[in-house]
């Protein structure tokens, strides 16, 4: 064993996960304004037709510009690519990473630290900020005062010649969450429902809604279908408007979050009534869909609609 890592400052805040973040590309995808957006930048339609049709079009057009395409690939290849970038999450103390020692006589084999450096650069140092580092092999049989005085040495060298990337995330993040008290859990219902919708526009909102399993109670009264037809209406009206409840929610969230606001239940009247249920069908044919949601276990697609 032996000290594989040392803290070396604490100064940078260390921002708490926070499932949310992952749901910011999601509602992008529900987004009217933002996908109008990159049907522009698509050269599907003019910035003119953009910026005369959308509200706060100039916040939704550079939101498009640093979020990129979120339907190109699938959500969990977008957070990996774009979520240190754009929100600067989980970034841990500075700190000296031990990746490999070797004993006086040692024959040592490339092999023995492909394991090291491969998590060295995909996580420990992302993790950091990809920080300006060095590394290199230190011979400790060498002198103390030698090896000190050369780090000394190498520390001014290297940071005087410093070339930082633009790749690098900023020290603020571009994006935070708004601090609005959402549950994560309530927002990813809210998603499963839109995402349904969309495939099946015309099924009936408590059948929806049962599927979904937005009210656990009526939906599963429904599934037994152990009354008789009079005695359905009060499980459908509720499974009904709980669905549109969600619905509603859905869009104010998409909306919001083309605007750099999320979560966000800010309502304007500028902004869309209800989603593009039609549009959001050909998107998820075209591109694929894939349930990606980390609560409990359903193997059933949201689209597994039962038609009456």
């Amino acid at each position: 064993m032996g000290i594989d890592n040392i803290n070396l400052t604490s100064v940078r805040e260390r921002r708490p996960d926070d499932r949310r973040y992952d749901l910011w590309s999601e509602f992008l995808r529900l987004s009217p304004s933002y996908n109008l957006a990159n049907r522009v930048v698509q050269g599907l339609g003019t910035k003119a037709e953009f910026f005369d049709q959308v509200a706060d079009a100039e916040v939704v057009w550079e939101t498009r510009r640093n979020f990129g395409d979120v339907w190109s690939q699938s959500p969990a290849s977008w957070r990996e690519k774009n979520t240190m970038r754009l929100f600067g999450q989980s970034l841990s103390d500075l700190k000296l990473k031990v990746l490999h020692v070797m004993q006086s006589g040692e024959y040592a084999h490339k092999q023995d630290m492909t394991h090291a450096l491969d998590t060295y650069f995909s996580r420990t140092r992302p993790e950091m900020g990809n920080p300006l580092s060095v590394v290199i092999s230190i011979p400790l049989d060498a002198d103390r005062a030698v090896l000190l005085q050369t780090f000394s040495e190498m520390i001014t060298y290297y940071k005087a010649r410093r070339e930082d990337s633009n790749e690098a995330p900023a020290e603020e993040p571009l994006y935070s969450l708004s601090g609005v008290k959402a549950r994560y859990a309530v927002m990813e219902q809210a998603l499963k429902v839109a995402k349904a919708r969309a495939y099946a526009p015309k099924v009936p909102l408590w059948e929806i809604g049962m599927n979904a399993n937005v009210n656990e109670t009526y939906a599963s009264e429904m599934r037994t279908k152990t009354f008789r037809k009079k005695e359905a209406v009060i499980p459908k009206n509720v499974l009904a408007a709980t669905t549109g409840r969600f619905l509603r929610q859905a869009v104010c969230l998409a909306e919001n979050a083309a605007r750099g606001k999320f979560p966000c239940y800010d309502q304007n009247s500028m902004y869309p009534k209800s989603l593009d249920y039609r549009e959001l069908k050909e998107l998820f044919e075209k591109y694929g869909y894939t349930q990606e949601f980390s609560g409990e276990e359903d193997q059933r697609s949201p689209f597994d609609i039962n038609v009456v």
